[in-house]
């Protein structure tokens, strides 16, 4: 029987071995995130389909929207959710 013990990585983790271990500018694929999703949030969308990923858009306030990430599935680009700006389909 094995002793070993089930390590598991948190998020913060992860983000600050990509920022600082991987060199990846996370401040730059910040910014980049919010690019994609500005025309959503402008337009009240809840969702931003873009490479793969959906992006959940969240009205925190009048002024802000934070957005988070789901997969997409395939299906989604045959039927996008109403209110999604983005696509599959050059949209």
């Amino acid at each position: 029987m094995s002793d070993k013990r089930r390590v598991i990585v948190s998020d913060h983790a992860l983000l600050r071995y990509l920022e600082r271990g991987m060199k990846i500018d996370v401040e730059a694929a910040r910014a980049a995130i919010e690019a994609l999703c500005q025309r959503g949030a402008d337009r009240d969308a809840q969702t931003v389909l873009h490479g793969g990923l959906r992006y959940v858009l969240r009205r925190q306030s009048e002024e802000t929207v934070v957005v988070s990430t789901t997969l997409v599935k395939r299906d989604d680009y045959v039927h996008p959710p109403t209110r999604t700006i983005g696509g599959g389909h050059g949209s």
